[in-house]
C-alpha cells in the first residue's frame, strides 16, 4: 500500500468520525432533552415520591457522564486520523523531493510535531461549543439531584 493510498484511508476514517459524532451528539441531546422535559411535565412528588425523582436525576447525570467520554473520545480520534494525516503528507513530501528535488509541494495539514494541525477559524471551536452544551446538562442535572435529595432527606 502506497502512502497516498494510506493518507485517503486516514481522511475517510477521519471524516467517518467528524459525521459519526453528529448523530450521536443528537441522540443524547434529544434523551436529556426528553427526560429533562419529563420531570417538568410530570412533577408530582405526592403521587410518585420524591425519591424517584432523585434516581432519575441521577440516572440523568450518569448519562451526561457517558455523553461527556462519548463526546471527548470522538474528538481524541478526530486529532489521532489528523496526525496520522499529517505524517503521511510529510512521508509523501520526502518521497516527492527526493524523486523530484526542484518540485514544490504544497502541504494541507502542518508539521505533525506542533499541537495544533488544523488553523482556528474565528470564533469558538466547535469541540469547545459542544462540551459546553454537555457541561450545561451536568450542572442542571447535578443541581436537580442535590434538590431531589434534600427533599427527600426533609421528608424522611
Amino acid at each position: 500500500m502506497t502512502n497516498e493510498e494510506r493518507l485517503k484511508l486516514a481522511g475517510d476514517a477521519r471524516i467517518n468520525e467528524i459525521e459519526m459524532r453528529w448523530p450521536m451528539f443528537q441522540l443524547f441531546f434529544l434523551i436529556h432533552s426528553g427526560a429533562l422535559s419529563l420531570i417538568f411535565i410530570y412533577y408530582k412528588p405526592k403521587i410518585y415520591g420524591i425519591g424517584m425523582y432523585f434516581l432519575v436525576s441521577l440516572m440523568g447525570l450518569y448519562f451526561s457522564f457517558i455523553w461527556l467520554a462519548a463526546t471527548y473520545r470522538a474528538q481524541k480520534l478526530i486529532d489521532y486520523w489528523h496526525r496520522k494525516m499529517a505524517l503521511l503528507e510529510e512521508l509523501i513530501e520526502d518521497e516527492l523531493v527526493r524523486e523530484h528535488p526542484a518540485a514544490h509541494f504544497v502541504r494541507v495539514f502542518f508539521n505533525p510535531r506542533e499541537r495544533t494541525k488544523v488553523p482556528n477559524v474565528e470564533g469558538i471551536p466547535l469541540y469547545r461549543s459542544l462540551m459546553a452544551v454537555v457541561w450545561a446538562f451536568i450542572a442542571i442535572w447535578s443541581y436537580l439531584s442535590y434538590s431531589f435529595f434534600s427533599k427527600w432527606l426533609a421528608t424522611t
